[in-house]
């Protein structure tokens, strides 16, 4: 199976967790070389780029609800924006603007556009600034900035580090197909095509809480990595300590989703009537068989009493 360039994973960790591709877009049209076939419409290819553009700096910006925006009608009857935006960790205020600044580094080469009535594919050859580099990931995570450094000294450190020619690049070729539509040119994704994940609580040996979760339904496609929210509330008068275990069916599928942060990883400890959200990070595997079409995730919750009886401690998970 070809992987596209987006969900390719250049390893940066925010708030201990997000794991992402720092490709970012450009709106500069001197930075853009295109090219096509001279029967297609001049100007329903300009619109297609600019769509294109504007969707890649969405997602590498982590900016999730323009993203949806950009996504065609198709693609939303499966996802409502509110279960794209759980699934998706936007960033944020300074992070954002510090994303969307590297954006106006990067360089799209070679767009190739094709239409084919109300369709379009694209393809475009990217370098865009790599966002694990140490020099730029001490700037874009709030936890690694210098202390005290104030907006403009970050933009600015960032433009110098651009200027210096010390942001390494990452390069490849990205294809996108576009559908249009009555609000123009949207991008098609085929979520509907995406394995079924169906996530399921349970509380075991008489735990008095409440715990299930959030999105009892997830879409994904192979490569993605995507993110879930249990909720969980003590329905007892004293505190109580728990664990969660998890399981995957069919077992024989199991091993084409990857657990990549988890709740269950760490006992939970609720005081009377407290209630919290527990996220979830998860992915499925590149090579995952057009065989796969649905998986059930079922996480149960257990006093942590019966990992002692049990075993005599609590289970480490692999």
């Amino acid at each position: 199976m070809k992987k596209s360039l987006i969900p390719l994973t250049v390893k940066i960790t925010l708030l201990s967790w997000v794991v992402i591709l720092w490709m970012l877009g450009h709106e500069a049209a001197s930075h853009v070389e295109t090219s096509s076939t001279p029967s297609q419409p001049t100007e329903d290819k300009e619109k297609i780029e600019a769509v294109v553009t504007a969707y890649i700096k969405a997602i590498y910006s982590r900016n999730y609800s323009k993203a949806y925006e950009l996504t065609s009608t198709s693609d939303r009857q499966f996802k409502t924006r509110e279960d794209y935006l759980r699934e998706n960790g936007s960033f944020t205020g300074l992070t954002l603007e510090l994303a969307e600044k590297l954006a106006s580094f990067i360089t799209y080469k070679d767009i190739k556009t094709e239409i084919q009535g109300d369709r379009a594919k694209v393809t475009v050859n990217i370098s865009l600034p790599d966002g694990n580099a140490p020099e730029v990931e001490g700037l874009l995570l709030e936890e690694e900035r210098p202390k005290g450094a104030s907006r403009e000294e970050l933009l600015e450190k960032l433009e110098a580090l651009q200027r210096a020619g010390k942001i390494p690049l990452v390069k490849g070729e990205q294809p996108l197909e576009l559908i249009r539509e009555n609000e123009g040119w949207r991008v098609f994704l085929n979520w509907g095509s995406g394995v079924r994940v169906n996530f399921k609580g349970v509380v075991k040996n008489d735990l008095p809480w409440s715990f299930e979760p959030v999105q009892k339904l997830v879409l994904i496609q192979p490569g993605e990595t995507l993110q879930n929210v249990y909720r969980v509330k003590n329905l007892s008068d004293k505190p109580v300590t728990g664990k969660a275990l998890h399981r995957i069916e069919p077992r024989s599928q199991e091993s084409y989703f990857r657990i990549v942060q988890c709740f269950c990883f760490l006992q939970e400890t609720l005081q009377p009537g407290e209630e919290k959200e527990l996220p979830l990070t998860f992915q499925l595997s590149w090579d995952t068989p057009k065989e796969v079409k649905e998986l059930e995730v079922t996480y149960e919750f257990y006093p942590l009493e019966f990992f002692e009886e049990k075993w005599g401690k609590t289970p480490e998970l692999k």
